[in-house]
């Protein structure tokens, strides 16, 4: 209001009189400043970058990630988060109790797998499905991995009001520079929610053919595909994708020609390229997801090509998390 009656005045004074002159430079720097100071703290974006559909920066640009340091005073911890909304893979055994780390019981092997697995990188987990603890702890993660949640995970239907709190928490997580890893059955969540699809790449779970075995072959190089064997056997679905994944950095896919039995429905799904992980920056964060993880004994490490795997989606979790750069 103070500024808004300066300006009045000094326009005022510079029609006429004899401090006509200096009120116009007033005016003039006053203005300057002003501007200044409201377009100075607007991140300025290519246009080529923003997903018009999804109303996001994303894609495999820096411009889309808000370096904003938010999360380096945090100790190196993750939040697994398993609640399922509908079909619940086997892997993820016995649904949880409320809270934040509930008792595991012998048949949570995916959960605690990836505790496993991320321990051994030094890295600490926190595992819940309790959406309210999604919802008002997300902040203190430096990555969330989705670890098959599925349909709507995010959608809390006992609370009295805020509902899709969760949803407004792990988008603002992302905004400020988050970290979000979805592995296998995270494509079947949160179908009607257009700024979930974007942020796994453009794409969801279609449907899959049989589980059965296929060579994994490493498409490109990058910090989350560094060590692992240029091409790995392993058993999963294989997920078909509609819409298919676009504008990410393609990680591996699967040989269809490998896929054993060969001509099983829906095969061939992406008979000429069938992704199964890819990253993006997205919205200010960083996402990495794979369509794999499907069976018990690739979390356990007894499964053929769980080493390589588990070297693929800790180095995954790694990346998003800052500890080694990005989709580059």
């Amino acid at each position: 209001m103070t500024s808004t009656l300066a300006h009045r005045g000094l326009r005022a004074l510079a029609r006429s009189g004899p401090l006509a002159s200096t009120a116009l430079a007033l005016l003039t720097a006053l203005s300057g400043a002003s501007a200044q100071a409201q377009t100075g703290a607007v991140k300025k974006i290519n246009p080529k970058n923003i997903d018009a559909y999804y109303n996001v920066c994303r894609g495999l640009s820096t411009e889309c990630f808000n370096d904003w340091h938010a999360f380096d005073a945090l100790p190196n911890k993750v939040l697994i988060y398993s609640r399922t909304a509908g079909p619940r893979h086997a892997n993820l055994g016995t649904v949880m109790a409320a809270g934040l780390n509930p008792t595991m019981a012998d048949n949570n092997v995916m959960q605690a797998g990836l505790v496993r697995m991320l321990a051994a990188a030094g890295i600490a987990a926190d595992w819940t499905e309790d959406v309210t603890v999604l919802a008002g702890r997300i902040n203190n993660y430096k990555a969330v991995i989705f670890a098959s949640s599925n349909r709507d995970t995010l959608f809390n239907a006992t609370a009295a009001n805020s509902n899709d709190a969760a949803r407004t928490a792990l988008r603002n997580y992302m905004r400020r520079g988050g970290g979000f890893v979805g592995l296998h059955n995270a494509f079947g969540a949160e179908y009607n929610w257009p700024y979930y699809e974007g942020l796994l790449g453009n794409a969801n779970f279609y449907n899959h053919a049989p589980n059965r075995n296929g060579n994994v072959v490493i498409t490109a190089a990058d910090p989350s595909t560094a060590g692992v064997p240029g091409t790995f056997a392993f058993q999963d679905e294989w997920y078909n994708l509609a819409p298919f994944p676009s504008n990410v950095k393609f990680l591996a896919k699967v040989d269809t020609a490998s896929l054993s039995p060969a001509n099983a429905a829906p095969h061939p799904g992406h008979p000429d390229f069938h992704p199964v992980a890819w990253c993006q920056y997205y919205d200010g964060g960083k996402s990495w997801v794979t369509t794999l993880g499907h069976n018990a004994h690739s979390f356990n490490g007894s499964g053929v090509g769980a080493q390589a795997f588990e070297k693929l989606v800790t180095q995954g979790v790694m990346s998003v998390m800052g500890l080694t750069p990005f989709c580059n």
